[in-house]
């Protein structure tokens, strides 16, 4: 099953509104997280520092209850989870779990004096919470005298992060549904002069020409200068397939496109269609005598009798050569063989003229057809015509003759 364009676009538009959003979100949440690391990493590098300043003193003067005295106050912040004095070979000389006392700091060597970009120092998980082991040298007159280690929490900053995750995840949601909206309008907004352009496309595949709603939403972008093009390739197309190009009038193409609809219409309200065809008498006789020129200009001046006699809801049209067809909408026989008679007449009696003011005799023969009465059919009404068109040959030329 294909997909259209439409919803290909939809698509398109929402994934790439849900991956920026969601790359926005997590690139907050983790520079938010950072921070929030750092600042509480700062905080407990003050609280490292504070004891091992508390801590020289009984260092130098070997007092382990004025390091154990430090060490609990130390341990009694909310957010130290465990704080220890170190030797300068790692070894435990104080920590506020006195059965560790002795033992080997089992965390990294290296001593963190600060904190940079790479980090907040090494992570562990002691008794079930986060904490970042900060350690902290002892300093006296230059020389490094030990150590202090201290255990401090992640825990306080961990309920705010989760806080500020749901909440982007709730914005990502509402970006989401922002987004798909965002993405139907746009798509809408692109696929529908595309769309017009189709139903235009389909109007000329079936004949008609007339597609000035695809100019009515044109903008001025890219796609309102195709619509301008696609319309004015339609009026050429029109001027091409609709008229014909000596005489002006409809051409047998248009004619037979108009006579189905008017077909269908007068079979669907019963409303009588009449149909004339026309042909010049002799008219090989005139492009032999005079040329092709002035029969050209004979067709042209039997063309403006036929629209000048014929109703504005006629059809008149050039069927092929020296034949032409005029169909008539709700019409009966009485008008038809008046409008018959009134071409046959104003052609016989008024000749052509040329440049070098001879005059050329033309008449011309003309069959008659009427449906409902004696068609059943489109093409049967135009075969009718011509019966008819052939017995007012037979009978002399110059004449109006209905089908027998």
């Amino acid at each position: 099953m294909s997909i259209g364009l439409k919803h290909k676009l939809v698509i398109l538009i929402t994934a790439l509104i849900v991956a920026a959003q969601l790359a926005t979100g997590l690139f907050v949440v983790n520079r938010v997280e950072k921070a929030m690391e750092r600042e509480n990493y700062l905080r407990g590098l003050t609280v490292a520092s504070d004891l091992a300043r508390s801590c020289v003193r009984p260092l130098i003067s070997r007092d382990p209850d004025g390091m154990r005295a430090s060490v609990r106050v130390t341990k009694a912040h909310e957010d130290v989870v465990q704080a220890m004095v170190l030797d300068p070979g790692g070894r435990i000389i104080m920590h506020s779990n006195l059965a560790l006392v002795g033992s080997d700091y089992g965390g990294p060597a290296r001593t963190v004096a600060g904190v940079g970009d790479e980090g907040c120092g090494p992570h562990c998980i002691l008794e079930g919470v986060e904490v970042v082991d900060i350690r902290t040298p002892i300093m006296a007159g230059g020389r490094e005298l030990g150590s202090v280690v201290v255990g401090f929490s992640h825990a306080g900053i961990r309920g705010p992060i989760l806080r500020l995750k749901k909440q982007i995840g709730l914005i990502l949601l509402g970006s989401i549904a922002i987004g798909i909206v965002l993405a139907v309008l746009l798509s809408e907004f692109v696929t529908r002069p595309l769309v017009q352009l189709r139903q235009a496309a389909q109007e000329l595949e079936t004949g008609h020409f007339d597609v000035d709603f695809f100019l009515r939403s044109a903008s001025g972008d890219e796609i309102g200068s195709l619509a301008r093009a696609f319309s004015s390739m339609a009026d050429r197309l029109k001027l091409q397939v609709c008229y014909d190009a000596l005489t002006g009038i409809y051409s047998r193409n248009f004619f037979q496109r108009h006579m189905e609809d008017a077909w269908a219409e007068s079979v669907r309200h019963q409303k009588k269609l009449a149909l004339l065809m026309i042909d010049v008498d002799h008219f090989k006789r005139i492009n032999d005598t005079y040329g092709h020129q002035v029969g050209d200009q004979c067709l042209v001046m039997l063309a403006e009798v036929l629209v000048a006699q014929s109703r504005a809801e006629d059809c008149v049209a050039r069927y092929g050569g020296e034949e032409f067809v005029v169909l008539m909408t709700e019409s009966d026989s009485a008008a038809a063989f008046n409008l018959a008679e009134r071409i046959r007449a104003t052609v016989e009696s008024e000749p052509v003229v040329l440049e070098n003011g001879q005059t050329v005799a033309m008449t011309v023969s003309v069959g008659v057809a009427i449906s409902l009465e004696n068609a059943t059919s489109m093409k049967e009404l135009i075969a009718r015509a011509d019966r008819a068109l052939y017995r007012a040959k037979n009978a002399g030329r110059n004449r109006v003759c209905p089908e027998a």
